[in-house]
């Protein structure tokens, strides 16, 4: 039947609809009931939209099912509610499963409830985060929550400001609730006084501390040593780290080890930190790992996110490695931003990487400020990028540079983009890309002795368009 027909389904779907907005109801009903029965897939819904209102969870799952059976996921995520509503969790999660398959954020969303409530913490978040990703603000904050409850602060008020954003008002309260939490770190030790060496003479180990420094800012390092070995051999842990690390700068390293690890048997983070870092240097992994762990446990950030990049690049553990730069993140270090929201473009989460990203330019984190820039230029959006483009090379970074000259050269504007071409060359004298790009740029303007010389040094950095150009060239020639 022709849909458009006097009794054709669209037209009596229309029909419907204008007496629902006219107030009648029970002639709309009547409408789209004779144009579900056709096939036409917006009256079922409404009408199972409407039975759900009323109560009616025969005619709510009769519409919902057809609607289903063809392949909506709206409808079969709607099925799944009603399985739960009358107590059959087991047929809850097969439509939504099938519904989540189809890319449905709410069914996503209650998959991971569902899985929160099972004690499944890992397939929870593994569901909400694709929830979220769509933008789902109830997963959002459901993510953020289970973030919080980790101890992952940074990674849960990303979270909690998207809900908040799309009007979520538990998110709103999460971040005024969690908005003055207190920073974890100690404060330093302070020694005062006219004749610190006096002190330190008479045994004070705060006062030997502070004169070994003194001398070490002064590069009168004999001195600084002399002072810090005075405080350690009295027992004064900082002393013992204080030594360690002018052991280290000394290129000492067995020396610096051999502290560090007095210092990491008392307790003391970054000497733990430090000494991971001793053992990764010379290949020992489970050394590093133990050291590392141990530091971060005690809440060391930037343990946190050396064991991570470890767990990534030596024992392929992602999963494990991105919970920990979570943990790292509330030490407020832009490139651990930064490093999240790499990992989150790598695995697709593009939503998330923005959020991290975002967070790290407010710091003008470089690399943040260029991948801000090719997340918008993908999305299409070329003024945006190449606002972030300009940031980031004003910045120092040499792809960020070369990219906006790219945007500026496909606009036509080639002196702005020469401009910036040479700035990428300046910053990184090694990537032919810019080099390439702005032998075109001569080739363009006629400029073919430029041309060519900027050709023949990308080409002999190996750049095998250049080369290319240089033969087509010499052909022309």
């Amino acid at each position: 039947m022709d849909d458009s027909a006097p009794d054709g389904p669209g037209e009596l779907f229309h029909r419907g609809t204008t007496a629902y907005d006219a107030g009648d109801e029970a002639t709309a009903v009547a409408l789209w009931e004779r144009a579900a029965t056709a096939g036409n897939a917006a009256a079922r819904h409404n009408l199972a939209v409407l039975a759900v209102r009323a109560g009616d969870t025969a005619g709510a799952e009769r519409w919902f099912r057809l609607l289903a059976d063809d392949g909506d996921v709206d409808a079969q995520c709607h099925l799944g509610d009603l399985c739960l509503d009358r107590g059959d969790e087991d047929g809850a999660v097969t439509w939504w499963r099938r519904a989540a398959d189809g890319g449905d954020p709410d069914a996503l969303h209650n998959l991971g409830v569902h899985a929160l409530r099972a004690d499944r913490p890992d397939e929870a978040e593994a569901y909400l985060h694709l929830a979220a990703e769509s933008g789902h603000p109830a997963a959002a904050y459901a993510l953020g929550v289970t973030y919080h409850e980790r101890g992952e602060r940074t990674a849960a008020r990303l979270w909690w400001g998207m809900a908040a954003d799309a009007g979520l008002p538990q998110a709103e309260e999460a971040l005024r609730e969690t908005g003055g939490e207190p920073d974890d770190g100690a404060e330093p030790v302070e020694v005062s006084g006219a004749d610190v060496r006096d002190a330190a003479e008479s045994g004070d180990t705060d006062a030997m501390i502070a004169l070994g420094v003194q001398h070490e800012q002064h590069g009168e390092a004999d001195e600084a040593e002399r002072w810090y070995r005075s405080a350690a051999d009295a027992g004064d842990v900082d002393g013992v780290y204080a030594l360690a690390n002018l052991l280290r700068a000394r290129g000492d390293t067995a020396g610096a080890e051999r502290h560090y690890r007095t210092a990491a048997e008392f307790g003391r983070p970054t000497a733990q930190f430090n000494l991971g870092v001793l053992r990764y240097d010379r290949g020992d992994l489970d050394g590093a790992e133990h050291w590392w762990r141990t530091a971060a446990a005690a809440g060391e950030h930037d343990a946190e996110y050396n064991l991570g990049n470890m767990l990534l690049r030596d024992r392929d553990q992602p999963a494990e490695a991105e919970r920990w730069w979570r943990r790292a993140a509330d030490g407020g270090n832009p490139y651990v931003h930064y490093s999240l929201g790499v990992l989150a473009v790598g695995q697709d989460r593009t939503t998330e990487a923005l959020l991290w990203f975002t967070l790290g330019a407010e710091q003008r984190e470089p690399g943040s400020l260029y991948h801000l820039g090719l997340l918008h230029e993908q999305a299409g959006e070329t003024d945006a990028a190449a606002g972030w483009y300009r940031r980031a090379a004003e910045a120092d970074h040499a792809r960020a540079a070369n990219n906006l000259a790219i945007l500026y050269h496909r606009a036509d504007e080639l002196a702005e983009a020469r401009t910036w071409y040479l700035r990428a060359i300046e910053l990184d004298d090694t990537d032919t890309r810019a080099m390439f790009n702005l032998g075109a740029l001569h080739e363009t303007r006629g400029e073919l002795a430029d041309a060519e010389r900027w050709w023949r040094r990308a080409a002999d950095g190996g750049n095998a368009g250049a080369l290319r150009a240089l033969a087509d060239l010499a052909d022309g020639a």
